[in-house]
């Protein structure tokens, strides 16, 4: 290779590995300026009250018999009867669902097998919240002293609106934050970098009595608080 080749091809490296140099540099400053971005974070709470029009019913029978095979026998048909019940309120079977079915040995003190046990749980959604009452003390009197009343949880079946507004309520309060705490800092808030939410739903209050009074048993929904907390980083500039 000539001299003045050598020095040609020493004089291109040299202007390419100065330009890689040049570009590193840029993305480095590109970077570090990415990095340097001011930002303030907030969270801003949105609250909406409503009132709940579903009902998750939570009904069960157990029993005790010599053998497991008795004793599913008279639990399924302690059980059918309280889905005849729950039938005749008019409770769809799509919105009846078994939690819990099980059958487990009755041991004495010397650990000898003295008969089974079994139970078997369902739930069911009650769109038409007046008939709950009635349905505990229809149960009650078809299943007799094996009915179990496990619980009942309310709820609104369709909150979107609901939580919309709350959603609302939730990001301007976080904006309305920002600029508070931007203004005690004397800098300005800038456009929005990132949004996250978490929901919640509160019940206020509801009453409930035990199935075997002579009178209806009341059943109150009272009412429920959905509440959203909006995380927001903003920009400062």
């Amino acid at each position: 290779m000539s001299k003045r080749l050598l020095t040609t091809s020493l004089a291109v490296l040299t202007t390419v590995v100065a330009g890689a140099l040049a570009v590193g540099t840029a993305s480095a400053a590109g970077a570090a300026t990415r990095t340097r971005m001011r930002t303030i974070t907030v969270v801003g709470t949105g609250d909406v009250r409503g009132t709940p029009d579903v009902a998750d019913l939570t009904l069960g029978v157990s029993g005790r018999g010599a053998t497991a095979a008795d004793v599913l026998k008279t639990i399924a048909e302690r059980a059918q009867k309280v889905v005849d019940v729950l039938h005749q309120a008019g409770v769809a079977d799509d919105d009846i669902q078994t939690d819990d079915l099980s059958v487990q040995p009755v041991v004495d003190d010397h650990d000898r097998i003295t008969g089974y046990q079994a139970t078997n749980t369902v739930t069911a959604r009650i769109r038409h919240l007046d008939t709950t009452g009635g349905i505990v003390d229809a149960a009650a009197e078809e299943a007799g002293d094996t009915i179990r009343v496990q619980g009942i949880t309310f709820s609104i079946d369709d909150d979107s609106k609901l939580l919309a507004a709350a959603r609302v309520k939730a990001t301007k309060r976080a904006r309305a934050q920002a600029e508070q705490l931007a203004a005690g800092a004397e800098v300005e808030v800038g456009d929005v970098q990132s949004i996250s939410e978490t929901t919640s739903a509160v019940p206020l209050s509801y009453a409930g009595e035990a199935a075997d009074r002579a009178a209806a048993t009341p059943v109150q929904p009272g009412s429920q608080v959905l509440s959203v907390s909006a995380t927001v980083v903003f920009a400062l500039r």
